[in-house]
């Protein structure tokens, strides 16, 4: 008789030298210290919604989940009835779930994905050179210093001498004596919450993500301050990751702002030209009006509108994954201003 060996399991891993354990006696010197200096302000809002990703590659999605529960951003989504609150089941905008499971998500798939649901995205792949580390570790004390703006790491475990490779959390506190971050690491099955020297995590941000050829890095991600429904003709919302990830990437001079006009309009341009590409747009007088009607949250109320739904759906597979997050963003702001208006009818007619 062969009996099989059981499947190889672990409990956990030590944290490397280089990192403090959050919780040892060091490492809540190193909270305090950084707490009574004003650089720790962020950690309270993050360590409320602290969680354990829900699938091994789903620490993009978890950190996301994290960050908007923490911003106290309404999904317009029920996760239990009757709560509306963020799951990562709800973040299927940019990149199908199923997909996630298998390889996770890159920088610039997180920032759609955040750019989605209502949040201002600013994405910056990691530089060698000493710019770079100064302008990372001027905003870590800005952000670690307020609580309506939370910075997020991509990185490369291995500089950090922990085991696996791309790694997305959060980042809770500052100590600007030592200079280290305190990184609430979403994986808390493996690694508890621990302070990282800063420029160490920058050579872990500094490795090549081979799924886009790109460096690692940082977004810094905070709610927008319009998220009611705002169509102009160009479909923008904002200033979106679609230009941004392009600002670190060109040597801005004193004409920078407009260099960043330009990529604004050149973006839109590209996502009314996919939407206009569609043969739906032939039957709406403006890109606009199209772009509302594909975004348009339809209630599956007779087989007519059932059949029209599964046919729009058809239509938004054909956009790629930029234009389509857009559209997302405006259906959601749809849904938002849908919930609103019934809230106010029912206070209307309630004697």
């Amino acid at each position: 008789m062969h009996h099989s060996l059981p499947a190889k399991n672990f409990y956990r891993r030590n944290l490397p030298s280089s990192c403090v354990n959050f919780a040892s006696p060091e490492g809540k010197k190193l909270f305090i210290e950084s707490l009574v200096k004003g650089h720790a302000n962020i950690y309270f809002r993050l360590a409320s919604h602290f969680l354990t990703q829900d699938e091994p590659s789903y620490c993009g999605l978890s950190t996301l989940v994290m960050v908007l529960n923490a911003l106290e951003v309404d999904p317009g989504r029920v996760w239990k009835s009757p709560w509306r609150f963020y799951h990562e089941s709800m973040l299927d905008c940019c990149v199908p779930l199923d997909d996630i499971k298998k390889t996770g998500i890159t920088l610039s798939q997180f920032a759609c994905l955040a750019e989605c649901n209502k949040l201002y995205t600013e994405l910056s792949y990691a530089e060698s050179k000493s710019e770079f580390l100064n302008i990372f570790r001027e905003n870590v004390k800005r952000y670690m210093a307020v609580d309506d703006t939370i910075l997020v790491v991509c990185y490369n475990r291995k500089l950090l001498n922990q085991t696996g490779a791309g790694h997305f959390s959060p980042l809770a506190a500052y100590h600007e004596e030592s200079d280290q971050v305190l990184i609430m690491d979403v994986a808390r099955f493996k690694y508890p919450p621990h302070w990282v020297p800063l420029t160490i995590l920058r050579d872990a941000m500094l490795s090549i993500d081979n799924a886009i050829g790109k460096p690692r890095g940082y977004l810094t991600l905070k709610l927008r301050s319009h998220t009611s429904l705002r169509l102009q003709n160009d479909i923008s919302a904002c200033k979106t990751l679609i230009y941004q990830n392009q600002q670190r990437d060109d040597k801005c001079n004193n004409n920078c702002s407009n260099l960043q006009s330009m990529q604004q309009t050149n973006t839109s341009e590209n996502i009314c030209r996919k939407i206009q590409s569609l043969n739906i747009a032939s039957y709406f007088t403006s890109i606009s009006l199209c772009a509302i009607f594909l975004a348009w949250p339809l209630q599956e109320t007779s087989e007519r509108v059932r059949m029209l739904k599964i046919r729009l759906e058809n239509y938004l597979r054909k956009l790629d994954e930029k234009s389509l997050a857009k559209i997302m963003t405006i259906r959601q702001q749809i849904q938002e201003i849908s919930n609103a208006c019934k809230t106010d009818m029912k206070s209307i007619m309630e004697p």
